[in-house]
């Protein structure tokens, strides 16, 4: 009997979202390049084409304080929980953190929960759009041609030959056609071969390189700058503020799936870094936590830390698609489909909306249920969130919102030689990825007895650069990427 079904979906590696189309047959899960995709025209990065195998750990099993447990029973568990928390909670506050991998429905979903419960919520660079504005961050492109076109292109931190190679090929088309490509940040290994220029320079001065350089570049420069948890403010003010000075304009990288999608559903109102709400939790000014698709307890730079914050709390809910290693003791786990099965509509960088192709709720459905067992009530039908999302969708796109320039923040840099981590989709998710790792001469021989795979030349002076998380480096290298 043939149970083969095909799904209309789209990578969550990152957030330019692009299309491919997810076999099922029965339990396994294959792949099939979608080549009529407005995005990647059926093209992947290594992290798509191995999407069967991340698709194959999934969270089948809800839990209740580290005990398995039904779906019914994690779901009153959770209602139990912010019932009491709403008695007890005092002057503290409580946080939704979703960094992405869910559908503008779901985020609508846990926004309003938030509103249900008055919990804030969080997307992982609430920090950012605080200082820059939500409307800064955000430019509809439309397509990714705007690059093709671009006479002028700045990289800012960001290697696209390891995380964007869609982008790295529009700006291979883009060089060939005349433009002007410049580099600027610690790695320069991959990017000399598609730049014309390279700074290569430590994380303290790639601020300053942009205000050395600004006077020579032409107005209409295209900055694409990657931005994410461990993003450095610095470099990305000063993006911006050349924008608001200029005709220029700046494409923002995300880390996560849909993550653009929090600004135009204004869903983070905490406006805080993850360090940040770690400190709100460890001294008690945060006293219920719910996660959502957000599995940082193994994949945050410090994840002891972000662990044992999360562990000390009375009231913790993670809802999520993706085994956990370690069920906390403390937690409700509560287990929801994998993304591709999810339906719903979802935005990428561009600001396109876009369709997913499953059948199932996700967090939305979570959300509506634990509400109902709390004994509240909220408007979270899906038919309903979704004709919200495609409205608030047009409504935002349809505005076009200037740069504003703001102050610089002060930022206090940790001495040489500096230890930088570029996470990618598998670091993100905890999967294994092959060890590249890199040291400049002036660190060689005290890198090589640390690193098991070293080579010179290849970064700037005095800097050791890592693909994976190093915890012996944590403390120097936790607020960049």
């Amino acid at each position: 009997m043939i149970s083969l079904k095909v799904i209309d979906s789209h990578c969550p590696g990152c957030s330019i979202l692009c299309g491919v189309h997810i076999i099922e047959d029965g339990d396994t899960v294959d792949i099939e390049f979608m080549k009529h995709s407005v995005i990647n025209h059926g093209k992947l990065c290594r992290f798509g084409v191995e999407l069967p195998s991340y698709y194959a750990q999934r969270l089948d099993t809800c839990y209740v304080n580290g005990v398995e447990a039904t779906y019914d029973e994690a779901i009153h568990a959770a209602g139990a929980s912010f019932q009491a928390w709403l008695k007890e909670r005092g002057r503290s506050d409580g946080v939704i953190l979703c960094t992405g991998d869910a559908t503008n429905e779901e985020l609508l979903a846990l926004k309003r929960m938030g509103e249900t419960f008055d919990i804030r919520r969080a997307s992982g660079i609430g920090h950012i759009v605080s200082t820059l504005g939500p409307s800064s961050m955000q430019k509809k492109f439309g397509y990714f041609e705007v690059i093709e076109h671009a006479k002028s292109i700045v990289l800012v931190d960001v290697d696209p030959s390891v995380r964007y190679p869609l982008i790295l090929r529009k700006i291979q088309i883009a060089r060939d056609q005349g433009a002007e490509v410049v580099s600027i940040g610690a790695d320069k290994a991959h990017v000399s071969h598609v730049a014309d220029t390279v700074y290569a320079v430590t994380p303290d001065k790639v601020a300053l390189t942009l205000q050395d350089i600004k006077d020579d570049l032409p107005s209409h420069t295209l900055f694409i700058c990657g931005v994410g948890p461990y993003s450095d403010m610095s470099a990305v003010v000063e993006v911006n503020n050349i924008c608001a000075a200029t005709s220029s304009r700046a494409m923002f990288l995300k880390d996560h799936a849909n993550s653009e999608a929090t600004l135009p559903y204004e869903f983070d109102n905490m406006r805080k870094s993850v360090d940040e709400i770690l400190d709100d939790i460890e001294s008690g000014r945060i006293s219920a936590v719910m996660l959502v698709e957000t599995p940082y307890m193994e994949t945050y730079l410090d994840d002891k830390r972000f662990r044992a914050a999360c562990e000390s709390l009375e009231h913790f809910l993670i809802v999520q698609s993706r085994p956990l290693s370690s069920p906390p003791g403390n937690a409700i786990v509560i287990s929801i489909p994998p993304f591709y099965q999810r339906k719903g509509t979802v935005v990428n960088i561009c600001g396109r909306l876009l369709e997913m192709g499953g059948d199932k709720e996700g967090a939305s459905r979570a959300c509506r249920d634990i509400i109902t067992a709390a004994g509240l009530k909220a408007p979270l039908d899906y038919e309903g969130i979704n004709e919200d999302a495609i409205r608030m969708h047009e409504r935002w796109y349809s505005h076009k919102p200037e740069y504003r320039r703001v102050p610089p923040p002060e930022r206090n840099y940790p001495t040489t030689p500096f230890h930088v981590y570029e996470p990618n989709p598998y670091l993100l998710r905890a999967m294994p990825y092959p060890v590249a790792k890199r040291a400049s001469p002036e660190v060689y021989d005290t890198a090589r007895t640390k690193e098991r795979y070293v080579r010179k030349d290849a970064v700037a002076k005095g800097v050791v650069l890592a693909y994976e998380r190093d915890k012996r480096y944590t403390d120097t290298i936790s607020h960049y990427e």
